[in-house]
């Protein structure tokens, strides 16, 4: 009977030992799915903010496109309207010296 309770009190040791070693080897698996699920957080609003910064510097990009456009067209039209100016001031000049 003594040597019965040993093994039973043995096989209680073993259980709670076993139990301590799943409820170990489970926590850690939840402290690893918590640090996966972090990470893949972290990751998607780096992406997120990557995607934002992009967007933004295509519209920069447009932005600047449309401002050099605008700046040459004024540019053109500038030089156009001096020549136009300075044909008309010889005409004037050639007009004066043939009186």
């Amino acid at each position: 009977m003594l040597h019965e309770n040993e093994k039973q009190k043995q096989r209680a040791r073993d259980a709670e030992k076993r139990q301590r070693e799943e409820d170990a080897k489970a926590q850690e698996e939840y402290i690893a799915m918590l640090d996966r699920q972090q990470a893949d957080k972290e990751n998607e609003m780096k992406q997120r903010e990557r995607r934002a910064q992009d967007f933004m510097n295509r519209m920069a990009d447009n932005v600047l496109s449309n401002m050099n456009t605008k700046q040459k067209m004024e540019d053109e039209m500038l030089i156009k309207y001096e020549n136009e100016r300075e044909m008309k001031m010889r005409r004037l000049e050639e007009r004066r010296a043939l009186r």
